[in-house]
């Protein structure tokens, strides 16, 4: 009998092949998220402050550049795996980056503008969780190539 050839593709049986496949590439794309939001705020904070008013747009500008940043967040987690499971990718990097911005609320003090409704909050972090999801999803859609006949 011949013996069976173990190919460099297949996974082990005990469950933990997920992690590797789409648990490295969520991790890695959360310092990569970070960083681009950071750079997203800097560039909107600068451009804000040539404005006359510049405490007129934060209120609008704030959420945009949010739920932008968990978007492109999204893209590059789905990206990273290669495209594999989008839906899941999405998902695992949603709910990591609003877990980091309610811990970095946390240290933050709060401004009388904000709000403190816990409801609030909650629609943003799921605003977050579902534009990261978004994100994931156009990012791992194939593009159709075309035929020659």
């Amino acid at each position: 009998m011949p013996k069976k050839i173990k190919h460099k593709h297949q996974t082990k049986k005990d469950g933990n092949a997920l992690y590797p496949m789409l648990g490295k590439p969520i991790l890695l794309s959360l310092p990569i998220t970070l960083a681009i939001g950071m750079l997203l705020l800097l560039g909107s904070a600068s451009l804000l402050l040539t404005t006359k008013d510049p405490g007129r747009y934060p209120a609008v500008v704030g959420p945009i550049l949010l739920y932008l940043t968990a978007m492109i967040g999204g893209m590059i987690a789905a990206r990273l795996a290669h495209r594999r499971l989008p839906l899941v990718c999405g998902l695992g990097h949603g709910i990591l980056l609003a877990l980091t911005i309610a811990l970095i609320a946390l240290f933050l003090p709060q401004s009388e503008h904000g709000s403190s409704s816990i409801g609030l909050a909650a629609l943003t972090h799921a605003g977050v969780v579902l534009a990261s999801l978004l994100g994931s999803v156009l990012s791992g859609r194939q593009k159709r190539r075309r035929r020659r006949h």
